[in-house]
Parts: C-alpha cells; structure tokens; sequence
C-alpha cells in the first residue's frame, strides 16, 4: 500500500512537470543527470566509459594527458556508479533514450528511497504510523522532488540503505552480526562511495570510530580477540567495501595514473575565487599550463579560499533551518528526550551483558543522529572548497534529511497518538452541538469575504472563490471531507492513513517554478537546431545545456568560454577544430533576474549581441538564426537559437595574426567587443558602438564584477604593436581611463590595477582621436584585453535629427542599476538617419581602433 501511494505521487509529479507529455517530455535533460546519461548510453553501445561533453576548463589537462586528440574522450567528470547503474537500466529495457535515462531512472530510484525511508522508520521506531509520518513528511516538501526531476535520486537511496544496514549493524556487537548483514553494509558503503565519495567515505569513517570504540571496550578480553571481534566484523565489511571500489582505483590508474580520479577536483576548485571570474567553470577556459591545485589556490587566492568556507557555512544554516526548520525542531526534542533519557549503568553489568540486550529505539536513534551529524560535518569541511561562496550546500547535505524525517515522523506519531486518543471525545462534542459549528461556519465564510470587492463574476463569496481557484485540488478535498464526514469519524486504519497521506501530499504539491523558468530559458523555440546540428559530425562548442549537443546530434561538444574570441583559443592552443558554435538564447541566459548566467562570466555579453545584432564570427558562416521573445511575468528578454558553421579556415586562422584595424562601430567586429555594449548608430558620418552601464546592471550587488566597465579582446601574434590609437565619440565631458589585459584569465586583484594602467584622458564632447602606448611588458602573444571605464555614464537619448526633442525625451528610459526609476536629466546626442531614439546610460561611443607599429 505504502509503494502504490508512492508510485501515484510520483507519478502525478512528473505528470504536473510535463516530463511525461510527448511535447516537453525532452526537458527532463536539464540536469546534472543528462551528461551521465549519455555517459552510459555510450556505455551500452560498447564505446566505453567515454563522454561527448569535456568542460573548458579541462582542456588543458586532457592535452597535457595526451587524451584531447582521442575519438572520444574518456569520462572524468565525477564517479563513475549512476553512469554504470544508468546503463545497466538501458540493458535492462533495451533502449538507451533519455526517457530510460533520465526519467525512468530517476522515478525508479525515487520510489525505491521512499520505500528504503519507509523501511528504516520502522526498523528503529518498530511501528508503521512513524515510518509513514516520515515518508509523508519528505513528499510533503516540494524540494524532495529535486531528487526525481533534477537528480541523487540515487545517492538518497544509497544513504538511505546505509543508514538502514548501520542501524541493523551497531545494534548489536559486530561480530555478531550476520554473514549477509556484514556484506550488505559494506557493499552499500562501496557503493556510496563510487556515487557521491563525499558521503561514502564520511560513513566509513563513521564506522571505524565505532570500530576502535568497541576494540577499546573489549581490550581486558585480550589483544587477539579484540582483534578477532573487529576481523570478523568490521573487517569484512571493509574487505567488502574495498572490494567494490578496486575495479574503479584500477582503471583510473590506468587511465590517469591516480587512484579515485575525477576531474571535478580540478575544474571546480576555483569556483568562489578571482580565477572563475564569477561563472561555472565548466565554461570557463584557462590558460595553458596554468591548472591550479588546492595547495596553489590557498596560496594564490588565501581571502578567497577562506570566504567560500566561512560564507558557505553561514549560507547552509540559513537556508537549511528556512526550508526544514519545523523538522529539526522536532528532531531536536527527540534527541533531547533520547539524552535524557540514557539508560544508567548497572554496576553488576558486564559490557556483554549490555552488547546482549537489546537497545531501545531511543538509543538507536541517538546513535544514528549522531553519525548523520559527523557527516554533515565532514561535508561542510571539504565541499565549500569546490563550489562558490555564499553557496547553500542543503541539496548535498540532503543525505542526512531521512534521519530528520525518520525522527520527526516519529514525535509526530506520539502527537498523533494523543490526538487519536481523544478524537471519539471531539466528534462526539462536535455532533452534540453541530447546527452551532455549522452556523460559526457560514458566518466565518461570510466575514471572510467582507471587504473584498465584488465582481459580474463573483459577486458574492469572493475570498472563497478565490482561495478555492488557487487551490483547487485542496479545495476538492474539502468538498470531499464534508460530504464524507461519517468516514472521518471512524477510527482511522493505516490503509486509510495512507490514503489520507496521499490526499494531503496531492493538496499541498507545487510545482518547481526555479526548473520550470530554467526550461523556458535554455530549450529552443522549435527543433530547427537539432536538426542543423545533425547535418555534420565534427566538434561542436555550445553555450547550451549540459550534452544537449550529444543528445540531439550524437556529436562532441566543448562549451562555448567566457570570452567568444576564445573560440579560436581552442584552435590555437589545442589545434581543436570547432566546426559548429550552437548558441542557444544568450540573452534569456544573462538576463537579470531571469537568466542563470545573469552574474556569470562578463564575456558572455558578446553572444547575446551576436544574436541580436547579427555579427558574425571570422572564417564563419551563420547557418541558423531562429530569433524570438521570451517572457515570464514583467520580465522580457530575447531568445534565439543560432548557429555558425566553419566554411573557412584560412580566416579563422589569420585571427591569430595582429590586427592593423578593428571597425569597432561595425557588427562585424561584435567578436572583438567582449562587454559593456549595446547597438550601433552612425554619429557625423561615421558609425560607432554604443557603450552602456550593462555590467554595472548585471552584477548588481555582486561581488563578482569585473574591474572595468567596458571590454576589447584582440590576438596579438608575431607583430607587436607600439601604440593604439582609438576613435571615441565624448557624449559629454569625461575622463577616459584605459587598461590592458585586467581580467584577462582571471579578475585582477584590485592593489595591481595600477600596474595595468595605460592613460588617463580628458574627453570633450564629439569625436577624437585616443592615442595610447603600448608598454611590452603588458602584451602577450594570443588573446589580450583592452580596458576601459569612465567618471559616469549619465542618461543619454541617442536620437535621430529628424525628431523634435520632445519626441526623443519621450523614449522609454532604463532604469537604474538597482533597478529603480532614473529620474535624472538626460541630454540629446543627434543621431544619423532614420531609426528610434534610444534612451540609454553612456557615456561615450567607440568608432576604429588602429594598431601602431
């Protein structure tokens, strides 16, 4: 009964998402879970242990390996059992969709935890009602279904066994334990460890505390049967667990020459620090010959390091005891209770007369609190290292979640309890005197809706009606509950319970807005894309989701850095060559407060003017430009799909060479203006690029933003420039500070700014002409930066000399970076010809940018 209920719930949530309508049904691929999808999915096709996604910032390392080269890449992105697991599932049905993949895999690991969760309520409370409470008490949490949609579906389940086999195997004295229990926990462990290390290796460690405790409780037995005891017992479960983890330490020497690999280590460590430059660095692309270690990172970015430990901390208490804080406080009066209430010793007890009874549900609880508790612990230690600061750790902390409910679900039973027992006395209170309920009743319905204003179509009732729109399913229910009141009344059986679970869990469900904007963001308008991408074979890079690449078109894909001219980095350096470049809504990606790349690299800026502009990129053709509009409530933002092809080498070669000039004020060179731009006019007859405040609206309030306002990338190659000289347009008096090569590979720290500065200038009003030396010390051969940033960027209408000035000051004006109203002055640039006036925040345009020898 308890599975069915689960297997509905589950089944109504996916259905709610769409994952199982044939029209959104492939969204299901935003997640984590995609790339190791497809992992096994070249599992099951007898390609290996390989991937079709390599993150930019590995693509030095697997050069130094010697592995970039290969047909295809072997996986290094984290451990290996999901991407094992998944394939053995495609096995299993035959098929290797995503659909098998993903949302069966996940529904199937999702069902199975709550069932193991059921499970483990009952083995330590000994009764059904805490075991259900328990499961009712993780549906009723809208996060719960992270794990079905999103993923560790799979990894709760693991934690949720293990807890289960711990609980069975510290009852009572190791070695007593059975032959399939000892093999059972280790096998568990092993596989805890192969799915998320973090957990697996801090149970262990749990374990072996146990382990020593009981040598030192048994030492006056002697040193050889102490050490018979643990052998027996703690042994085999070790020799069990390591047993399960030699096959992966073997192929990952081989591979990498280092036991337990993964490429996580490397490519997340500078996440939260100067050298991610505020996005996920699976798009971010590092320098050659500079992958840093843990060791470096602390030496290199020790503030950085320290802020993403202490920050992250502050941020997983704040946001655990928000999103669960009623369950700990019930766990927190349970575990209080079980200190109390310790058993005391008995002086005539011997320590085997006490390993042979029995402990009571308290204890065990006590005990496994406990080793959940060393975990998180172990966790908050090691993981922050890897991720950004500020960053909630409760989805990874989650393995500790069904020890909460397994403890809440049980002071919620006892509540219960106590409610049952007086319940008869309550309905036969409430039938005694039921025309006066019914009476408060209607007059409370009825004061409810007083105040509210009527309408043509709900002229009476309105808060009612309202609620009940809102809430139509609880709604249902209650209509349900007053015509079933006789049901009610009678004593309540655990199928009933359960029926009654899943009524209140369907009531209460709500779906994961987060995800569902995350959709509308990253998946195209229509399957134009995926059918342009499966026209050729070669390599791809994409700033798209996760493997949608390889989904759609079985083709490698590197993601798309945070500077598009490193684009040709990948040419250059790695002698990779990038067939296709697949954007997908740039715009909707860095949107704020919309878009997931909102404070993420500033570079990311030159996609979105790709697509909206329509520049292209050198040796380049654009094969595909799908445009469109996205919009989610007040907020609009352009989505397109776009796709260039490489129809010429040779161009793209000669990017490496060092430019004479870059027209600026030409979409063709969007390429070189990285961030900090806008669209394009024509000013006394020359065109110009409008600078604009987009990085200063962008990473409002962040941390993260870059050192300067407005950036140029260039290559330079075997001809070093002495000098640039740059056309700018003054939309008023200003002064012109310039920069070269900040931020470059990673965000300058601020006390060597200095050191990067090339001129200070006064701008007048108009055009003029930037003449700016070069020193050789700030120039490198490949990718460089130019920088520049000004006193303010005021309100600024670019209009058209046709139109009066009341029609251009009529222009919609932006608004401020903090997102409030500008209400101040804005002054009238003429523009030329016959376009909209644009109210916008500059404070100067940019037109040619010449290189002096």
């Amino acid at each position: 009964m308890v599975g069915l209920a689960i297997a509905i719930i589950t089944g109504f949530a996916l259905w709610r998402m769409g994952y199982l309508s044939p029209a959104t049904a492939h969204e299901i691929r935003m997640t984590d879970n995609s790339r190791s999808a497809y992992v096994a999915k070249n599992l099951a096709d007898g390609h290996g242990y390989t991937t079709n996604d390599l993150p930019a910032a590995l693509l030095d390392f697997y050069h130094r390996e010697g592995r970039l080269d290969d047909a295809r890449w072997e996986n290094a992105d984290r451990f290996p059992l999901t991407a094992y697991a998944i394939a053995g599932l495609y096995k299993l049905t035959g098929s290797t969709s995503y659909a098998v993949g993903i949302t069966l895999y996940n529904a199937v690991m999702f069902v199975a935890f709550l069932l193991v969760l059921y499970a483990l309520g009952r083995a330590i409370w000994g009764e059904r009602a805490a075991a259900l409470l328990a499961v009712a008490l993780a549906l009723a949490h809208p996060y719960t279904y992270r794990f079905l949609y999103f993923k560790d579906a799979d990894s709760q389940l693991l934690a949720t066994a293990t807890f289960l086999a711990l609980y069975h195997f510290l009852s009572g004295p190791a070695h007593t334990a059975s032959r399939r229990l000892r093999i059972g926990l280790g096998t568990l462990l092993g596989l805890t460890f192969l799915a998320r290390p973090n957990v697996g290796a801090a149970f262990a460690l749990a374990l072996a505390f146990f382990g020593l405790r009981a040598a030192w409780r048994d030492r006056a037995d002697g040193a050889r049967a102490v050490l018979r005891k643990l052998l027996i017992g703690y042994g085999v479960v070790a020799a069990v667990m390591i047993a399960w983890t030699i096959p992966f330490a073997i192929d990952s020497l081989r591979e990498w020459g280092t036991p337990f690999f993964s490429a996580n280590n490397l490519y997340q460590l500078p996440l939260g620090t100067r050298f991610g430059m505020g996005t996920d660095t699976w798009w971010k692309y590092n320098e050659p010959g500079h992958t840093l270690s843990l060791a470096e990172m602390w030496r290199a970015a020790p503030d950085d390091m320290r802020l993403k430990l202490t920050t992250s901390w502050l941020e997983t208490a704040r946001a655990t005891f928000r999103m669960y804080g009623g369950e700990l406080a019930l766990t927190l009066i349970v575990a209080m209770v079980a200190a109390r209430r310790r058993r005391p010793a008995d002086a005539t007890a011997t320590d085997a007369d006490a390993d042979a009874s029995p402990p009571a549900p308290i204890d065990g609880i006590r005990r496994m609190l406990g080793i959940a508790g060393f975990a998180v612990l172990f966790n908050l230690a090691a993981l922050p290292l890897y991720a950004y600061q500020r960053f909630s750790f409760v989805h990874y902390l989650a393995f500790a979640l069904p020890m909460v409910w397994v403890t809440a679900g049980y002071a919620l039973a006892v509540t219960f309890a106590k409610i049952a027992a007086f319940w008869p006395t309550l309905v036969e209170h409430v039938r005694r005197r039921l025309p006066l309920y019914a009476t408060g009743l209607a007059i409370a319905i009825v004061a409810w809706s007083l105040g509210s204003r009527a309408s043509m179509t709900n002229p009476w009732l309105i808060e009612p009606g309202r609620w009940a729109n809102r809430h139509w399913l609880a709604a249902l229910f209650v209509v349900v509950a007053a015509i079933g009141f006789r049901w009610l009344t009678r004593p309540v059986t655990f199928n009933r319970a359960v029926a009654l679970v899943v009524l209140v869990v369907l009531a209460r469900w709500r779906g994961d807005g987060e995800i569902r904007r995350g959709r509308k963001v990253f998946f195209p308008m229509t399957d134009r894309p995926a059918a342009v991408l499966r026209e050729r074979t070669g390599l791809v890079s994409s700033l798209a989701l996760q493997a949608e690449v390889a989904w759609e078109s079985g083709r490698r894909n590197i993601p798309a850095p945070e500077y598009a001219l490193h684009l040709y980095s990948y040419r250059f350096d790695h002698q990779l060559v990038v067939e296709d470049v697949y954007l997908e809504s740039a715009g909707a990606l860095i949107q704020t407060g919309l878009g997931p790349f909102a404070h993420a690299a500033p570079g990311f800026e030159t996609y979105a003017r790709l697509q909206r502009f329509g520049g292209s990129l050198p040796g380049y053709e654009r094969v595909l430009h799908v445009p469109g509009t996205l919009q989610i409530g007040a907020l609009v933002a352009d989505k397109a799909s776009t796709i260039f092809r490489l129809v010429d080498p040779a161009a793209a070669d000669r990017v490496a060479d060092t430019p004479t000039r870059l027209e600026l004020g030409s979409p063709e060179a969007i390429v070189h203006t990285a961030y900090g731009f806008d669209g394009y006019v024509r000013l006394d007859g020359r065109p110009a690029v409008i600078t604009t405040d987009a990085i200063a609206r962008r990473y409002q309030g962040s941390r993260e933003i870059p050192a300067e306002p407005i950036g140029i990338t260039y290559f330079l190659g075997a001809r070093t420039p002495r000098a640039l000289e740059l056309e700018v347009y003054g939309a008023g008096a200003t002064t012109l500070r310039v920069t070269h090569n900040v931020d470059l590979f990673s965000y300058t720290r601020r006390s060597e700014l200095a050191r990067h500065q090339l001129a200070t200038v006064a701008l007048r009003p108009g055009w003029q002409t930037v003449r700016v030396e070069l020193p050789p010390a700030l120039l490198r051969r490949g990718l460089n930066k130019l920088g520049l940033s000004v006193d303010a960027m005021p309100a600024t209408v670019l209009c058209p000399a046709a139109l009066e000035p009341a029609a251009c000051l009529a222009a919609p004006r932006p608004a401020l970076a903090n997102g409030r109203p500008d209400l101040a002055p804005q002054r009238i640039v003429r523009t030329e010809g016959d376009g909209p006036a644009i109210a916008l925040n500059t404070g100067l345009l940019l037109g040619t940018l010449t290189f002096v020898d």
